[in-house]
């Protein structure tokens, strides 16, 4: 396992995004051991390297990952624990003190350094969710800014994700076509608001503890209205085991191609019930889950 191709692509990944060895695994949760042994002996030396040359610090470079991921103080919550981390934010779970329920919060990783796109892409991000009212996507309840910090909170859903659950035995044809059935009615309300998800993919859906399926994580939504989207050229623009053949060259298409846009969220869905009835959740030529940049 240890000489399994994908651990590399893994490390790869933490380096890129500033993620955990759990997040980056959430698909592949047998490789977990190994990601976060190799991780822990890649931060250790290179925590002797600063140590013996310590790096000069640059004018509005981003903060350090532990000091991002330091537990915040928000104005009427509790922030209790770290759930994940990406590229762009840290999610949180918190208490919400005057209703006393459980929320989940997403942060910009990046403070007072935040530039007006990252600010604007985490804005409208919040906003592309809370556009979409339905029972399986996941809700946003407030959005605000803490610590110089923008942050939403939204609904927390506590059973995991479809990823995590891919890994045990596969689903029956019936069961994974209705699950599919579900989504695809969020994926139409989604396409109907304007909104396509553009990284649809199983550590993206998430459950609740009766298994309700919602879907989860709209940073690289984009508008179909003609305005900018989340996402620009040069930024993530899917997951290549679940992208379509024409999101892949979707930077240099021709605007107004709706059509072909929305079609991308529905191959990630056939996508999706195809690997959900194969052992492990995975399909032969699975090479890996993590986002791609654009040319």
């Amino acid at each position: 396992m240890a000489d399994d191709p994908r651990v590399q692509q893994l490390l790869d990944e933490l380096l890129d995004s500033d993620a955990t060895p759990e997040a980056v695994c959430s698909s592949c949760v047998e490789l977990l051991p190994v990601v976060r042994d190799r991780w822990r002996q890649m931060c250790h030396a290179r925590d002797e390297l600063d140590a013996l040359f310590p790096p000069a610090a640059k004018p509005g470079a981003r903060q350090p990952v532990s000091d991002a991921t330091a537990l915040p103080s928000i104005p009427g919550y509790e922030v209790e624990v770290v759930l994940g981390v990406g590229g762009m934010g840290v999610v949180f779970r918190a208490r919400h003190l005057r209703l006393n329920r459980l929320v989940a919060i997403k942060m910009a990783l990046a403070g007072g350094a935040a530039g007006a796109h990252e600010r604007t892409r985490f804005q409208r991000e919040a906003e592309a969710v809370a556009a979409l009212q339905h029972p399986n996507v996941v809700q946003i309840y407030e959005v605000g800014e803490a610590g110089g910090r923008p942050y939403f909170s939204m609904e927390y859903v506590e059973g995991g994700t479809l990823g995590q659950q891919l890994t045990g035995a596969p689903r029956l044809p019936r069961d994974a076509a209705a699950l599919i059935a579900t989504l695809a009615g969020a994926v139409h309300a989604a396409h109907e608001g304007g909104i396509i998800h553009r990284d649809l993919k199983p550590a993206n859906i998430f459950l609740t503890a009766n298994g309700t399926p919602k879907i989860g994580d709209f940073g690289l939504a984009q508008r179909l209205d003609g305005e900018a989207g989340v996402t620009r050229s040069g930024t993530a623009v899917g997951t290549p085991s679940y992208m379509a053949p024409e999101q892949a060259g979707e930077a240099t298409a021709a605007a107004g191609q709706s059509t072909t846009r929305t079609r991308t969220d529905g191959s990630a869905l056939a996508t999706i019930v195809c690997h959900s009835t194969r052992p492990g959740g995975r399909s032969a030529s699975h090479s890996g889950t993590h986002s791609v940049r654009s040319a």
